[in-house]
């Protein structure tokens, strides 16, 4: 996830547009409802991660439900990086496979769970 906050901030931890500017100067009035967005998404991630560790469920399904959230998690940073920080190709062409590929695999889960 580190890494992620990296590539978020821009390289070396600086903002890619107004160089010291953080995040949440880019934000503006989308400030609250991206935090609520934050929250909701990570309480999503940290179900999985409960649902993961359910030893009942066989773990195939398990397992699908824990990396389509994190790879639907991780497709909001690039989301908001395009949005907020610097809209360019390389957001779109990480962020949108892994959205797909969050989506799929947590619709295609219930299915492996018996």
């Amino acid at each position: 996830m580190a890494i992620l906050l990296v590539y978020l901030h821009g390289k070396e931890g600086q903002a890619l547009s107004n160089q010291d500017a953080p995040v949440e100067a880019h934000l503006g009035a989308m400030l609250g409802p991206v935090f609520i967005y934050v929250i909701v998404i990570t309480v999503m991630v940290s179900a999985a991660w409960g649902v993961f560790w359910k030893t009942a469920l066989p773990v195939s399904g398990r397992a699908l439900i824990l990396v389509g959230a994190l790879s639907f998690y991780s497709s909001d940073v690039f989301v908001a990086r395009n949005k907020f920080i610097r809209n360019e190709f390389l957001n779109r062409f990480v962020g949108l496979p892994l959205y797909y590929l969050g989506q799929f695999l947590l619709a295609f889960s219930p299915g492996l769970l018996g």
